[in-house]
């Protein structure tokens, strides 16, 4: 598995915008196989930088990975234990508990990633 993750972050770093976006999609199926992939410091700042790429496409497939992860990893949890969350992510509180295991990989995803993405959606330069 390290190899082949190897490989994909190194396309994913590449100089082609076509060849990034297929690397994000690649390591959304490997995310979708095992979530602690993300884990990874150079798994995590290949994310951090594909979410600040040039290329909307590559963002996309990106931000469509966070997605799908915190999509997962939030079903699970109860109506009583959304308002829990919801404040806890307005704190900006990193050490969730209510949460099981899935659900707290999700909201410590959501809360490493949220000031890249908040940053993006607020950008109102041309390249956005």
């Amino acid at each position: 598995l390290q190899v082949a993750l190897d490989c994909i972050v190194r396309q994913a770093n590449a100089v082609h915008s076509s060849l990034r976006r297929t690397a994000m999609r690649g390591l959304g199926d490997v995310v979708d196989a095992d979530a602690s992939v993300l884990s990874a410091k150079l798994v995590e700042e290949t994310v951090d930088m594909r979410l600040r790429d040039e290329s909307s496409w590559v963002r996309q497939v990106t931000l469509d990975l966070l997605g799908r992860v915190l999509e997962g990893g939030l079903e699970g949890e109860s109506v009583a234990e959304k308002p829990k969350r919801e404040a806890d992510l307005e704190e900006g509180s990193s050490a969730i508990p209510s949460l099981g295991h899935a659900g707290r990989s999700a909201s410590a995803i959501l809360l490493r990633f949220h000031q890249t993405v908040r940053g993006r959606i607020n950008d109102t330069s041309i390249i956005v």
